[in-house]
Order: structure tokens, then C-alpha cells, then sequence
């Protein structure tokens, strides 16, 4: 495999990284539950970016197969165990379509804008953005969205970067995403 490129002082180049369990993910935290009214549970970490960890089951549904029909078992506030087979990773918007609980601000992402895309000649898929225009010093909490809201802002952006825990997407700015 060919050594990683480095970026120049007026480039952006994104790191490979693996990707991690999700059972294990959901297993390792805490988390609120909730109840809808057709009677499903919504699982919220808590934590300070709750909407990367939403999780919601159904237990009328014995032949859900959400983490391949496991039974997962995830630790509640007050220490007790909420085990849910084949439970779903959701998200802040379907939570609070079907509960009302609002925690869509509480994702951690990182934005990249740039004028132009590059190719690292590396052999691996990889963002690379030159003409920086705006970059996160680190993640910010805030909206999953909150690179359209960056995107309008700064017009002269011609590419765009975005990344959370739940992966990352990249491409051109088109003027739809401009209005």
C-alpha cells in the first residue's frame, strides 16, 4: 500500500479509518428510554451527542432482524438492563417524529469547503480538497445538517466535506444546495 499523502498548507486530505462494532457501540453506553404511542421503545445515549446513539425497537416484533436479530442489551439510567432483539440504529429526526423529544442539535460533525477536488494517486478512495475555504477546527456539535448551513455562507465553496461517527459524505456544491 502506497504511504498516505500529505496535504499542503492550502489542502485537506481525509484520513482512512476502520469501522467499529456497532453492537458494541451500543452496548458500551447509557441511555434514556422512551415510549411511543403505538408502544415501540427509543433508546437515547446519554451523552453529550445523544443523536449518534439512537436505537429503537419494537417488541410486538419478534422477527426483527436490526444487528442481524441479536438480542442487545442496553443499560439504563437508573442501572437497570432493557434487552431488545434485533433493535434498529435510527436517528434524531425519527425520535422525534414518533416521541417529540428533540435532541437534533447533538451531533458532532466535521466540515470541510473548498473550490476544488483533487486526486491523492494513492489507490485509495479518499476526500481530497484544495482551495480551503472553511474547515472545523474540530467537530462541532450541532445539526447533522449543519454543512448546507455552512455551504450557504460561503458561496465562493465549490466542494464540500462532512463527517460524523455515522460516516462521512463529500461532492459538489450544486445550486440547489445553495438556496
Amino acid at each position: 500500500m502506497k504511504p498516505l499523502q500529505i496535504a499542503e498548507p492550502d489542502e485537506w486530505i481525509d484520513e482512512p479509518y476502520s469501522m467499529a462494532c456497532g453492537s458494541y457501540e451500543a452496548e458500551i453506553r447509557r441511555y434514556k428510554k422512551y415510549v411511543d404511542k403505538q408502544g415501540g421503545v427509543w433508546l437515547v445515549s446519554n451523552q453529550e451527542a445523544a443523536a449518534e446513539n439512537v436505537y429503537f425497537h419494537n417488541p410486538k416484533d419478534l422477527n426483527s432482524d436490526g444487528f442481524a436479530g441479536r438480542t442487545l442489551t442496553f443499560i439504563l439510567e437508573d442501572d437497570s438492563e432493557y434487552k431488545a432483539k434485533g433493535p434498529w440504529h435510527t436517528n434524531a429526526d425519527a425520535l422525534f417524529a414518533a416521541t417529540g423529544v428533540d435532541i437534533r442539535n447533538t451531533h458532532f460533525t466535521f466540515v470541510v469547503l473548498a473550490k476544488e477536488r483533487f486526486s491523492t494517486n494513492d489507490g485509495r478512495y479518499r476526500t481530497a480538497l484544495r482551495g480551503i475555504i472553511y474547515k472545523d477546527e474540530k467537530p462541532i456539535l450541532g445539526s447533522f445538517n449543519r454543512y448546507k448551513d455552512l455551504i450557504k455562507q460561503h458561496p465562493e465553496a465549490n466542494f464540500y466535506f462532512t463527517g460524523s461517527s455515522g460516516g462521512s459524505c463529500s461532492g459538489p456544491i450544486s445550486d440547489k444546495d445553495r438556496l
